[in-house]
Order: C-alpha cells, then sequence, then structure tokens
C-alpha cells in the first residue's frame, strides 16, 4: 500500500498561546475547551487544514464524541494544530517517495537512527506541551504519536546541519548505495544518482522551507 508523506509548517508560539487558552488554574490542560477550540478550528479551515484533516482521517465522530470513539482528546489536540498550518514540500508525493529513499540511504552515511526517525516521523508532540511547561491531564494524551510528528525550529537547524554533512553520500553514488536502493526495488539501483541526488534536495528543501518562514513543521506517514 502507498505511504503518503504530509508536511506543514507552523508557529509554535501561536499554537502553544492557544493551548494557553484552555489549560486551568494549576496548569492543566482542560480538555472540554480543547474540545471547543476543535471545533472552532474546523468553522473555516483552510486549504492546508482541509487537506491536513484528510491526511489524519477526520470523522464528524471526533467532534460529536460517541462513547465508542478512542482517543478523542489527542484528535481535538490535533484538529487544533491544523488551524495554524501553511502547506510545505513533502516527502512523498514523488514516486519513487522521497521519504523512503532517505530511509534507505541514510544509515550507511552515518546519520544516527534516532536522526533518521526525527526527520521523516518528527518528534511526539506531547512535547509541545511538555516544552511549554503545560501539564497534560492525568492520564490523557498519551497516544498523539498516533497522530504524526513536529520537529521545532531547533531540531530542524540541527537535521539541516546533519544533512549537510552526508551531502557527499547522496551526490557521490557508490555501489553501496545502488545496492541498498535495489533491495527495495530493482530499478532503483539503476537510477540511484538520479534518486538520490533529489531525494537529498527534496529533504533540504523542507527543512529550509521552515527556516525561512521561522516556524516548526509537523510531518505524517499516512
Amino acid at each position: 500500500m502507498t505511504v503518503c508523506h504530509f508536511a506543514y509548517t507552523f508557529d509554535p508560539r501561536s499554537f502553544v498561546a492557544t493551548l494557553r487558552e484552555c489549560i486551568t488554574r494549576d496548569g492543566r490542560l482542560d480538555l472540554e475547551r480543547l474540545h471547543d477550540r476543535a471545533k472552532s478550528a474546523l468553522e473555516a479551515p483552510s486549504k492546508a487544514a482541509r487537506e491536513a484533516l484528510v491526511a489524519i482521517r477526520y470523522s464528524d465522530t471526533w467532534i460529536e464524541a460517541p462513547e465508542d470513539e478512542a482517543d478523542l482528546p489527542e484528535k481535538w489536540f490535533v484538529i487544533a494544530l491544523t488551524g495554524h498550518f501553511s502547506i510545505a514540500p513533502s516527502l512523498g508525493w514523488q514516486r519513487p517517495a522521497h521519504h523512503v529513499i532517505l530511509d534507505a540511504l541514510l544509515p550507511s552515511a552515518g546519520m544516527s537512527e534516532a536522526d533518521i526517525q526525527r526527520l521523516i516521523h518528527g518528534d511526539d508532540l506531547v512535547s509541545i506541551l511538555t516544552d511549554s511547561g503545560i501539564a497534560m491531564p492525568a492520564g490523557r494524551l498519551g497516544a498523539l504519536r498516533d497522530f504524526g510528528g513536529w520537529l521545532s525550529p531547533g531540531s530542524i537547524g540541527g537535521l539541516r546541519q546533519e544533512l549537510e554533512r552526508v551531502r557527499s553520500h547522496f551526490l557521490n553514488i557508490g555501489p553501496e548505495q545502488r545496492t541498498a536502493l535495489a533491495r527495495i526495488h530493482p530499478d532503483w539501483g539503476a537510477d540511484a544518482d538520479r534518486l538520490a541526488r533529489e531525494t537529498y534536495a527534496s529533504a533540504q528543501e523542507l527543512l529550509e522551507c521552515a527556516q525561512k518562514r521561522k516556524q516548526a513543521l509537523f510531518v505524517l506517514l499516512d
């Protein structure tokens, strides 16, 4: 099954300000207020928000909150976040998908597994709360990882440095890289030079877009 990669930039300070409107006196996130914020985000969604809602498989039941709907606070959190989105370059609308090629080539380039996963999947969304000192409701929001990931502006800068360090691994293709791609698809090994070059440019474009906007990134594989 084809896996698509979606990417959006957002201003983390603006989103945190939205979350702070939903906290109680003891500093915890109030779920009823978060629910109201999610409903507000759906009233006139932008093009980016509409696309993101499709990507996260939004259903009206998320707002109507039937008893059998799981992970509702996580869903309200992400819906509220989509109200801050602007479309960014994706790693997965190309064929073959660039996130697949990154996953195949970056280990032999010497990038750590943790950084590879952060580049492709982002960090856990719950860290938006913890980094901002907002306490989670007890026992809730533990499944935010299932709804995408994010990269802070600081993380984006670090990943750009890592990509620059491994640049030659994508621009000077050897037998190791060709073999890695051929294991995924026989035709990819023969076309490794072009695929590696385009994939590297795509990854840099994604991170550069966020840096130019001075924003964070939301990323999702679906």
